[in-house]
């Protein structure tokens, strides 16, 4: 197993008995930098410095979304919802946040004691 494959793989994130997102185990610094990317919207420079338009929202969005691997959530046809922004602008936020949480503990940095531990 290389350094990259221990950091490789999916975690189940449960939103009810039905659905079910599979999350990146972890976030790759390539994920991390879209979302970044994505956080300003707007730049300009004047004589009072450099000003920004920050977008939040996108930036959280991106993040789920590198994240996302596959669900299972799907359309009154029965086919399963593409993992794109326009649907998971349309989520309800209860599930968008249910699903960031797990990001975000899924990425945390570990104690020392807890990375003594860790098997992924």
């Amino acid at each position: 197993m290389s350094f990259l494959d221990t950091y490789s793989g999916t975690v189940p994130v449960k939103i009810d008995k039905k659905y079910v997102v599979n999350i990146k185990k972890f976030l790759s610094n390539s994920d991390y930098r879209a979302a970044q990317e994505s956080l300003v919207k707007e730049q300009a420079v004047d004589s009072t410095g450099i000003k920004a338009t920050v977008d939040t929202a996108a930036y959280t969005r991106t993040l789920v979304k590198k994240s996302i691997v596959s669900w299972n959530f799907d359309a009154e046809d029965g086919t399963i919802l593409p993992i794109n922004d326009a649907t998971l602008d349309d989520l309800p936020q209860v599930v968008f946040n249910k699903v960031y949480a797990a990001i975000e503990v899924q990425n945390e940095e570990r104690s020392p004691a807890e990375q003594a531990n860790f098997t992924p």
